[in-house]
């Protein structure tokens, strides 16, 4: 089977929040698949979610071990590109909500400028964007202060920019867009991380492969 879109959203002992999400986004038009991954919960949630959508257009799937955030959307990613020949593929947190329109949006801004291989939209409320960093870069992103000062900064930039798509360094790993062909070009996310950092290498690893990352100027909610 062949699909346009999958949505992967990682579990891990949330089995409500993720089940919410689910069932708000199941029902997509623009979404052919959601593949739910429990990343190996000891609370039971794998089990629940398999239950929960039993006989319905989700795949709920667990890894064998929770070796973090990297380790477990690579394992739902792969596994809907085995399955399901995605196009562009969706990676959700379960707190995120998100409509349909802002989706639909992000698919078109991506078929229309190939040269972007990571797009997410502003969120409404914080900020999920930064400057790709550098060495200087990652010793200042632990102060916390500076650094949310400096994502401010470049929230305002975009948001003053008058473009509907623009050019960013980071998007937060909460919520993207990635095509399937860029996602295999560079082999994944980096599963030497646990939860921290993956999206600045996957930021950078997009720029070794002449594949930008974009940040769509259209509000997003997060929970």
């Amino acid at each position: 089977m062949d699909c346009a879109s999958v949505m992967v959203i990682l579990n891990y002992n949330d089995r409500k929040t993720t089940e919410k999400l689910t069932r708000t986004v199941m029902d997509y038009e623009c979404l052919d698949r959601v593949v739910v991954v429990d990343n190996c919960s000891p609370d039971g949630s794998y089990e629940d979610l398999l239950n929960d959508f039993k006989k319905s257009e989700v795949d709920v799937i667990r890894t064998p071990i929770n070796g973090g955030y990297a380790s477990g959307n690579n394992f739902g990613i792969r596994y809907a590109i085995d399955h399901y020949h995605p196009k562009y593929i969706f990676v959700a947190n379960p707190d995120i909500a998100v409509k349909e329109s802002v989706l639909k949006e992000l698919i078109g801004a991506m078929n229309d400028d190939q040269s972007f291989g990571v797009m997410a939209p502003l969120v409404e409320r914080g900020y999920n964007v930064w400057r790709l960093p550098g060495f200087i870069g990652m010793i200042e992103s632990l102060f916390l202060i500076w650094f949310n000062l400096d994502k401010r900064h470049i929230r305002k930039k975009l948001e003053a920019s008058g473009e509907k798509v623009a050019e960013a360094g980071v998007v937060e790993g909460s919520f993207f867009c990635i095509r399937a062909e860029d996602y295999l070009a560079i082999d994944g996310l980096d599963e030497r991380t646990f939860l921290y950092a993956e999206e600045i290498i996957l930021a950078r690893v997009c720029c070794l492969q002449a594949q930008g990352v974009s940040e769509f100027l259209q509000e997003f909610l997060r929970i």
